[in-house]
């Protein structure tokens, strides 16, 4: 891809929860984000017997024709426009259908990311901004978790479970948070499914997270006991907001309408990932990243120069 000394580059980011689009302008080969647009969609809520229906990728589509509207606004380049999907459209049955439709409907060939890709591309925007030596990397998405293990400056693994925050929620909450029974049920699941995957065994001060639910859980935090020093929020305080939210009063629920209102159905089974995720590996401290999955994407798949030593 050629590209000038400043270039605007566009991602559209098809997950299970949200559809985002992200618009870079980059600078010396690098991706800075001049703005961004979320559509809540809930692709998983239009999946039937396992396959994406017709009414879900009507809406998929209806959202990027809106999307290219804004790029051809912007008069960004075709060749500097990628889509990419993650669990969204990776777990379906009918994914191929699904691709199709979409580039016929609207002119975007989709780039279906593996878990493992999706994983690595995560935390490479993870690291053009923060200098992680060790520690774990977390993406609760809503379709699916992705974990990767870095230590001595190493990959040591990277692996993604089919269990996000929304579907989660779709297939074992019944009200609008989980009953006793029902948390109890997901701890279960969410522990089996992660001994699954054979994660290396390890201890690490530091989970690095991304995604829609641990910037939600930060801002419902900083709600309820004050501003978190540095991105840093103490594994303990989302113990404690574990246990405030059994109890569904409209005080205690509160802080999640006021500043994550479009997650107040998500944010406790996401929570309850990321805790697990977190104890598996004896963290104390989530440190939340400014950069993500498509800060990522860009530097590893569209600039000419994207050599990163975790992408080995």
């Amino acid at each position: 891809m050629g590209l000038g000394p400043l270039s605007l580059l566009a991602v559209i980011d098809l997950g299970s929860n949200t559809v985002r689009l992200a618009v870079f302008q980059t600078v010396n080969q690098k991706p800075n984000l001049l703005f961004d647009k979320k559509t809540v969609l809930g692709l998983v809520s239009y999946v039937e017997n396992g396959c994406l229906n017709e009414e879900g990728m009507a809406a998929v589509c209806r959202v990027l024709n809106e999307y290219r509207r804004i790029l051809n606004g912007l008069q960004i380049e075709s060749d500097h426009i990628r889509v990419f999907a993650t669990a969204s459209i990776r777990n379906v049955a009918n994914r191929d259908e699904a691709v199709e439709v979409i580039r016929t409907e609207t002119g975007f060939a989709v780039d279906v990311l593996a878990g493992e890709e999706e994983a690595k591309l995560g935390f490479i925007g993870v690291t053009l901004g923060t200098d992680v030596q060790d520690g774990v990397f977390a993406d609760i998405g809503g379709g699916s978790s992705e974990i990767i293990i870095y230590a001595q400056h190493q990959m040591r693994s990277a692996k993604s479970m089919p269990l996000g925050a929304l579907n989660v929620y779709a297939n074992y909450v019944d009200g609008l948070f989980p009953s006793l029974e029902e948390y109890v049920q997901i701890q279960n699941i969410v522990r089996n499914q992660m001994e699954e995957l054979a994660l290396p065994q390890g201890q690490y001060e530091n989970l690095y997270g991304i995604g829609g639910t641990v910037r939600a859980a930060v801002k419902v935090c900083e709600a309820i006991y004050g501003a978190i020093e540095h991105n840093k929020l103490p594994v303990s305080l989302i113990e404690n907001m574990l246990r405030r939210f059994r109890d569904c009063s409209k005080e205690t629920i509160a802080p999640i309408v006021q500043h994550a209102p479009e997650r107040i159905h998500t944010i406790v089974p996401g929570m309850m990932i990321l805790h697990s995720i977190a104890k598996r590996f004896s963290c104390s401290h989530i440190i939340v990243s400014p950069y993500g999955i498509r800060e990522g994407y860009v530097h590893a798949k569209m600039l000419k120069d994207a050599d990163h030593e975790c992408w080995d």
